[in-house]
């Protein structure tokens, strides 16, 4: 599968299979926030959401540390879970599937986190990005974290791996790229 201006294409026939979303989880607060950024044509069954960052917009003389313990605390989850729900029964009176995109600085941003959405949100799938969910400093090993990736590639919700060329390109991927193939998940790569 290819992607190219926000839309993903099946590889020869250039079907639309899913499209990037312009707005994220943590916009939505309310159905009429819902009904203001859904996109009037989806050309595709499915919808790629980010999870946002939480907290709204940084207000001047706002304290930044104050800003991000709102998103981390139980105030960000409860704002997530809203925005899963209103999306959620979006996606479903229109017949597109969600699949959220999570990423590191966002409210999913981590297997844990990843993980406790699957379990609490069934009609939602994962578009499984590993490059956005790995650190990048030194201490953090690749490897794990593909090993990491390998182990939770079962669960149903996974829905696709989309997989980012890096410096090193696909090559550190390519494990899983294989295990998701042979699962019949389609693998998206992003150039």
């Amino acid at each position: 599968m290819d992607s190219a201006a926000g839309v993903i294409r099946e590889g020869a026939s250039g079907i639309p299979w899913a499209e990037f979303a312009r707005f994220a989880v943590s916009d939505l607060t309310d159905v009429a926030a819902v009904e203001a950024v859904w996109p009037e044509l989806v050309r595709s069954r499915r919808l790629v959401v980010a999870p946002g960052s939480g907290g709204g917009v940084a207000q001047a003389g706002e304290d930044p540390i104050e800003r991000s313990f709102r998103r981390w605390s139980e105030e960000g989850r409860a704002g997530l879970e809203v925005g899963l729900r209103l999306l959620s029964d979006a996606a479903l009176a229109r017949g597109v599937d969600i699949l959220i995109r999570p990423a590191l600085g966002t409210l999913i941003s981590d297997i844990p986190g990843l993980l406790s959405v699957c379990r609490r949100q069934d009609a939602i799938g994962v578009f499984l990005e590993p490059a956005a969910l790995i650190p990048a400093q030194e201490q953090f090993r690749t490897e794990d974290f593909v090993t990491r990736f390998l182990e939770i590639l079962s669960l149903p919700a996974i829905r696709a791996i989309c997989l980012a060329s890096g410096p090193e390109g696909f090559g550190v991927f390519e494990p899983l790229a294989r295990s998701a193939n042979h699962a019949g998940k389609p693998v998206v790569r992003l150039n």
